[in-house]
């Protein structure tokens, strides 16, 4: 198991590094997730609740930064059958 600390590392340059590792079949996990740095101050996560005008948006600031994270590896991953099985193998802290 990889430990890696994700204090001032820059959210998408260490969710890269992440993802090629769990590619490569490693378990990571992360620490100090809170202290992550994130360069695009004006990025908004949207979500829809399924009902009509129910789009929700959100700033980095406003969300959980372990959940950004986890996000942002998992976009970086294969979109295949492995997609969910290797990002099991994420661990945040």
């Amino acid at each position: 198991m990889l430990k890696l600390d994700a204090k001032n590392e820059i959210l998408g340059r260490l969710a890269a590094k992440i993802a090629k590792l769990l590619i490569q079949g490693e378990k990571i996990e992360v620490t100090n997730i809170n202290e992550i740095k994130q360069t695009s101050l004006d990025k908004v996560y949207w979500r829809y609740t399924g009902f009509p005008g129910g789009i929700k948006k959100k700033t980095y600031d406003q969300i959980d930064a372990g959940w950004a994270f986890k996000k942002a590896v998992k976009g970086m991953l294969p979109k295949n059958k492995l997609q969910k099985i290797r990002i099991k193998n994420l661990i945040i802290k």
